[in-house]
């Protein structure tokens, strides 16, 4: 996650990307190849759960109706794998900065509500 907004030489000079300063375009690449990997592990596992009977309870998550709606269609030369994969992540890359700006958000309202309680109680 730490490579999600890491800004490159070749974003601002496309010509120099084949230099790769500090190692960055490497690295992206190996981590998306990752990523990939993981979801396509996933996707495999629920088309596996589905093809065995669905889930026990009846309850599908978010996998499962991406599966469901999209099973065989394409789009603009993106076949349904992908489109659920590359949802999938984006989700995941979203809910982690929610994650982390509400984490932030938190401490900024507890730190307002401290430093008005030090203000009220020991400014005496």
């Amino acid at each position: 996650m730490r490579l999600f907004g890491v800004f490159t030489v070749g974003d601002a000079v496309p010509w120099l990307r084949w230099f790769d300063f500090g190692g960055h375009e490497k690295a992206m690449k190996e981590t998306a190849k990752e990523m990939d990997s993981l979801v396509s592990e996933w996707l495999e596992e629920h088309r596996q759960n589905k093809a065995l009977g669905g889930k026990v309870d009846g309850v599908q998550d978010f996998m499962d109706v991406m599966i469901s709606m999209l099973d065989g269609q394409t789009s603009n030369g993106f076949d349904a794998d992908t489109m659920t994969k590359s949802t999938v992540l984006v989700c995941v890359y979203v809910q982690t900065r929610l994650s982390i700006l509400c984490c932030i958000s938190f401490f900024i309202n507890c730190s307002s509500y401290i430093f008005i309680l030090h203000i009220c109680f020991c400014s005496q």
